[in-house]
């Protein structure tokens, strides 16, 4: 049985992770996954089953946080939505095939993909408001439904709501700016949860128990983030996407490596 000290924990670390998560538009996956793995020592399988069901908590949080903030694109998160949930369901099924070094390996080149991405976007232009609309169309728009179809597929299996390649995909494909792919993001990641955990909960992966002060903090911190999410510039949620998924990325590769 979880003692209460542990509970508290599990609360507060989430409540920080869900805020972390919302303003970088990760959902809190990227950072609760390497925290229940490496920090508390959790099969990555059940970490993924339960971050799963923080993103559902996350989506709702992040959509009150920024109610009237006019940065969440729900249009554009459901289009995409539909090619990410089928990924997602799939990617749920193959988690329980594939081996636990094989997902912390994934973990890495993903988080590491986005955090580079994410670096070097501003040497290579910025999107800018005017332009959202004109860029939706053409080639763009349909690598970028066959991108968000392959976000959900690791969002599937690494328990993650892909987030890291939803900000990659609409801020440096799609040219969303940076707080609105973010805040878009967050949207995506909570449907791809659902698509998800259904697969993680017929296996087992999802304690009861222990997810719950894991859902109800990250649900708490992700109302925050939205709230700040709405009022910093892309500058500062650059500054905190890339150092931190560059570090859970290095993590993971360790994990892996290490067998």
């Amino acid at each position: 049985m979880m003692q209460g000290g542990q509970a508290v924990l599990l609360l507060l670390a989430s409540a920080v992770m869900g805020a972390v998560g919302a303003v970088a538009g990760l959902g809190g996956g990227t950072f609760l996954v390497p925290f229940l793995t490496l920090g508390l020592g959790w099969d990555i399988r059940t970490a993924a089953g339960t971050s799963l069901l923080c993103l559902v908590a996350t989506q709702v949080g992040v959509r009150r946080g920024l109610r009237g903030s006019g940065l969440l694109d729900e249009r554009a998160g459901v289009v995409l939505g539909l090619a990410s949930l089928v990924g997602a369901a799939v990617g749920a099924e193959l988690a329980g095939l594939v081996s636990r070094r094989f997902l912390y390996l994934l973990f890495g080149v993903v988080s590491a993909g986005a955090a580079v991405s994410v670096l070097v976007q501003p040497w290579l232009g910025s999107p800018s408001l005017s332009r959202q609309g004109e860029t939706r169309g053409g080639w763009r728009a349909g690598l970028g439904l066959a991108s968000m179809g392959g976000a959900g597929l690791v969002s599937g299996m690494l328990g993650i709501g892909g987030g890291a390649m939803n900000v990659a995909v609409m801020h440096l494909l799609l040219q969303l700016p940076l707080p609105a792919a973010a805040a878009t993001s967050s949207f995506l990641n909570g449907l791809n949860a659902l698509a998800g955990i259904p697969a993680y909960w017929a296996r087992g992966d999802v304690p009861s128990l222990a997810a719950t002060p894991v859902v109800v903090g990250t649900m708490w911190g992700s109302v925050l983030g939205g709230k700040l999410l709405a009022r910093v510039p892309a500058r500062v949620v650059r500054v905190v996407f890339v150092p931190v998924v560059g570090w859970v990325a290095v993590q993971m590769f360790l994990r892996g490596l290490g067998g």
